[in-house]
């Protein structure tokens, strides 16, 4: 058995599987980095929907005497935009994960494979991520998105009944105490989120079982508990990663003035738009497709190691599945 197989299968102190995801995510750059383009831009899509269409529009009102309206208004644009993006981002998420499953699944196996091969080995994957990816966005985010409501139902109480009732009122302070806690335990939830792909990917389960078995594999009630989830860490990571691209990038563009240039050697006013909008979310692009591919082989790697950890799996079946000349 090759040194970086036997590292996968055995129990990981702290930080060895970030180590082992980090050294497979460089050794297979050029192949991941390939296959998540065209995913990252589906997944860039979200971005463009909230930061170039759906952000500017919160803020503009026709109806300005009109506070029920206005919160109508704001809420039809906040979730409905949210919504697009998300299945469009979805799609580009589960093409990700599919590709991470099959290079980590490859790597315990201590198979060599290249990007035909994983490409070829994803496809029949994507149906079962993309539903399962869609369940657990939903899982992960529905209480952030449910602790919104009592601040909308208040808005709209206020056009209703006027400023002289109180029910608005109270519905408002409790909105201030729902919305954080809300946001917090959506975080709490990331781990079995983040679980429940790898789980259906590698034991062929409906997004439902594979939430419930990602409970049992990943909760806080999972015995051993889980340590740092390397996968949830790289999604701190890449908040940082952002901000640091787009100082940077700002601070170039207006050097250069390089955006200007491209705007006006755009021959339509149309041509312009999309120029703008390129330009403009292309930091959030390079995150994204510089750190998603990690995430989900950090992903992929976290759930072997549960495995082996919570259920003293299953290294044996893992090892009598390599070849012979190879263990």
């Amino acid at each position: 058995m090759s040194a970086t197989t036997s590292k996968l299968l055995r129990p990981h102190a702290p930080g060895e599987t970030s180590d082992a995801a980090i050294f497979l995510y460089r050794r297979s750059f050029s192949a991941i980095a390939n296959l998540s383009l065209l995913p990252s831009l589906f997944i860039s899509g979200f971005a463009v929907v909230f930061f170039e269409l759906l952000f500017p529009r919160l803020f503009e009102t026709r109806y300005q005497n009109d506070t029920s309206s206005q919160i109508l208004e704001f809420t039809l644009y906040l979730f409905g935009g949210l919504t697009a993006g998300f299945i469009v981002a979805t799609i580009g998420l589960a093409k990700v994960a599919t590709y991470a499953h099959v290079l980590v699944e490859a790597e315990v196996k201590n198979e060599e494979i290249n990007q035909v091969e994983i490409e070829r080995r994803a496809r029949p994957y994507f149906g079962l991520a993309y539903k399962t990816m869609l369940r657990t966005v939903w899982y992960t985010l529905s209480i952030a998105f449910l602790s919104v409501i009592p601040l909308i139902v208040s808005g709209l109480l206020v056009g209703i009944t006027g400023e002289g009732n109180v029910i608005p009122g109270i519905l408002g302070i409790l909105s201030i105490f729902f919305i954080p806690v809300g946001i917090i335990w959506s975080l709490t939830r990331l781990n079995i989120g983040l679980g429940a792909i790898s789980v259906a990917l590698n034991e062929n389960k409906s997004p439902k079982e594979a939430i419930e078995r990602a409970k049992y594999l990943f909760g806080s009630k999972s015995k051993p508990a889980p340590k740092a989830n390397p996968a949830a860490s790289a999604i701190g990571s890449t908040f940082l990663i952002y901000l640091l691209l787009r100082v940077g990038y700002s601070s170039a563009m207006a050097a250069i003035g390089i955006q200007d240039w491209v705007r006006n050697a755009m021959p339509s006013p149309y041509l312009k738009v999309i120029a703008d909008i390129v330009l403009g979310i292309l930091p959030e692009f390079l995150a994204i497709w510089l750190v998603t591919p990690f995430v989900a082989i950090a992903a992929a790697l976290f759930y072997y190691q549960r495995r082996i950890c919570v259920e003293g799996l299953d290294i044996s079946i893992l090892y009598e599945k390599l070849p012979s000349s190879r263990r």
